[in-house]
């Protein structure tokens, strides 16, 4: 992908993503057609054909939502050492971040308006309802998936 300034600036990286989701859904396929037979003849499946299937995409699922808190925990691990780091205190940090945000976002009032919003929260509170928010997000995608 050439590089485009235009384009927004995001801490996810589409090519990577699809690529795991790629290989994720060919190992789901592999499952399912190596184990249908034997799926299909044995007696603790229930002679149920995608019984493997349905067992590995739970394994799946457990292990999307187990990556999704090692990641957030990794991060914010490392902010916080980071923070440790400046010899300030997590306020002082946020309010220099965010006075340094402000000034480089003049021109755009709506990341003002963001940014401004936020100003004087707590940082625990706000870490805190984030990662639910995002929790949230991926256990709401596999309920649909599942249809419960």
């Amino acid at each position: 992908m050439l590089y485009n300034p235009a384009r927004r600036a995001s801490s996810l990286d589409p090519a990577l993503i699809w690529s795991a989701i790629l290989l994720a859904s060919i190992g789901l396929v592999m499952v399912y057609s190596a184990s249908i037979a034997t799926a299909e003849a044995e007696r603790f499946t229930g002679f149920r054909a995608g019984y493997f299937l349905a067992r590995h995409s739970i394994y799946m699922a457990i292990g999307v939502v187990i990556t999704y808190v090692l990641g957030v925990t990794s991060a914010e691990t490392s902010w916080r050492a980071a923070i440790a780091r400046s010899g300030q205190s997590m306020r002082e940090w946020i309010d220099d971040a965010t006075a340094k945000a402000v000034e480089v976002s003049r021109d755009n009032a709506e990341i003002q308006e963001s940014l401004r919003a936020r100003r004087g929260a707590d940082p625990e509170l706000l870490q805190e309802r984030m990662f639910a928010f995002g929790l949230e997000c991926v256990l709401d995608g596999f309920a649909a998936r599942v249809g419960s």
